[in-house]
């Protein structure tokens, strides 16, 4: 189900926007959240719209406010858009899932 990746990664990113500010203007934080943003253009559920948004309104909240890498090791957001990829890219295979097939 193509909807368990994005709840997962809507939540873990949710939690590091809310609590460390730090990340929340950091440049590595709004990359992750704006690729993460393009990878569900093609999936059509309301839980893939929700996150496609709240990414959105953080893109937003942060414009003109972005500070460069932190350089935390490891960066912070880098492991949930990992792991979110690679069961996307799983759920989009499955027969009957709501988004168009990733190369």
């Amino acid at each position: 189900m193509t909807d368990d990746p994005v709840t997962l990664l809507l939540r873990e990113l949710s939690a590091v926007h809310d609590t460390i500010p730090r990340c929340a203007r950091c440049e590595c934080f709004l990359v992750v959240a704006a690729q993460a943003r393009i990878d569900l253009r093609g999936v059509d559920t309301p839980v893939a719209r929700e996150a496609s948004a709240r990414f959105e309104a953080w893109l937003d909240e942060a414009e003109g406010h972005t500070k460069t890498c932190n350089n935390c090791e490891p960066c912070v957001p880098s492991g949930p858009y990992r792991r979110f990829t690679e069961e996307l890219a799983n759920a989009l295979k499955e027969p009957g899932s709501k988004g168009a097939a990733r190369p």
